[in-house]
């Protein structure tokens, strides 16, 4: 079985000082998986650690077989890697259009990326001329996912 996202031995922290060790992982497309512990156990460092968005202080990451440059955000979204914050990180004075525009590729993906996002979350259709302030949870929900999605590779997994 060959496996998307694969790490080994990668540690995760801040200033050079890992609080966790040796995080190793296999996922083959289609598995789920749940990371769970205690607060303040790693979690979210492992995460965005995974995403790019920290720099790994030891391991490897790798997509489809494909390394990604450890600290590189970028290079794990164009693998298909992205965080999408539990906060929504939405700009709640933009609309929800333009809150996804802010996260494709380019400007000519717009129109093709836009139809698939609203193929994924039809319930965003109707809502994209709406601030991202004046969404319900749950809209909200949707739009920070689709912006995940609107800004990595998509991939059936």
């Amino acid at each position: 079985m060959s496996h998307v996202l694969t790490c080994t031995g990668v540690d995760a922290g801040y200033t050079g000082r890992p609080c966790v060790r040796g995080f190793d992982l296999e996922l083959a497309a289609g598995e789920v998986l749940a990371l769970l512990g205690p607060n303040g156990a790693g979690k979210t460092t492992v995460l965005m650690t995974l995403a790019g968005l920290l720099p790994s202080l030891a391991g490897e990451v790798s997509i489809d077989g494909h390394t990604v440059k450890s600290g590189h955000a970028r290079s794990a979204a164009k693998a298909g890697l992205v965080l999408v914050p539990d906060d929504r990180s939405l700009f709640t004075s933009l609309t929800v259009e333009e809150n996804l525009r802010l996260s494709v590729r380019s400007r000519r993906s717009w129109p093709t990326e836009r139809d698939t996002i609203v193929e994924t979350f039809p319930q965003l259709a109707d809502r994209l001329k709406v601030p991202a302030g004046a969404l319900s949870p749950e809209a909200s929900s949707r739009c920070s996912r689709s912006d995940g999605l609107s800004c990595s590779t998509p991939r059936s997994c």
